[in-house]
């Protein structure tokens, strides 16, 4: 099985990079990257980089060469939300390989996995009582969040799309685990446990639901992380 990621050079990426490398299931992952990957990633026999000057622009030259893969996992993101990153880029992506892969007389079932923020509001309108000015800066993700559902809704059955909407996402090791098992499941996750989720929703594990939140994410990686 063939898999899509954005992302590999940080935290949330890296971490869902090192998980598929690690899948039984996936045979090659695919990381598109502006520039190359450390010499003890890239080495994998399982990877394959493809360098991307612009986010915002997908040849049909380029999608071609990917056809057969069977998801992509989306974990560019920007720290203080922009409007290209969060918005721009991911939905470049899903319009230009929809309209691609719809061109094939039967299209294969294909997961878009989107790596988006527990607070994240779609509405800027809405009032919130909770932390508003804060969720309020994460408006590009939530307006992403509200297109890309538009997205899915139009295009035929074989598009899944999964926004996956960790908490705090924390490091790997003792230290952080004590703090995520001190703020509770709802609120922190380990990227490890994050990235164990993110391989198994690429691969076809059940999801309840377009959007997954932090307490269900860790449920459910933790669950697969005994099983490495």
């Amino acid at each position: 099985m063939k898999v899509l990621l954005t992302g590999a050079t940080g935290t949330i990426g890296g971490g869902a990079l090192r998980a598929c490398l690690a899948h039984p299931q996936i045979t090659k992952v695919v990381a598109f990257v502006r520039r190359a990957l450390p010499e003890d990633i890239s080495s994998n026999s399982k990877l394959e980089t493809a360098i991307v000057e612009d986010f915002s622009t997908w040849s049909d030259d380029l999608l071609d060469q990917h056809m057969d893969a069977a998801a992509m996992i989306w974990g560019l993101g920007s720290l203080s939300p922009t409007h290209n990153v969060d918005v721009e880029y991911p939905l470049a992506f899903q319009e230009a390989f929809i309209k691609r892969r719809s061109q094939q007389q039967t299209p294969a079932n294909f997961r878009y996995v989107h790596v988006s923020g527990k607070f994240v509001e779609q509405d800027p309108e809405r009032k919130l009582y909770f932390l508003d000015a804060q969720r309020k800066t994460k408006v590009s993700k939530g307006l992403h969040d509200t297109r890309a559902i538009a997205l899915a809704d139009q295009t035929d059955p074989w598009w899944k799309l999964i926004i996956v909407r960790p908490g705090g996402v924390l490091p790997d090791g003792f230290a952080a685990g004590m703090l995520v098992a001190a703020m509770g499941r709802n609120w922190a996750i380990n990227v490890g446990t994050l990235g164990a989720y993110l391989a198994y929703v690429a691969v076809g594990g059940d999801v309840d639901g377009t959007i997954v939140l932090n307490g269900s994410i860790v449920m459910k990686g933790r669950e697969l992380l005994k099983g490495f």
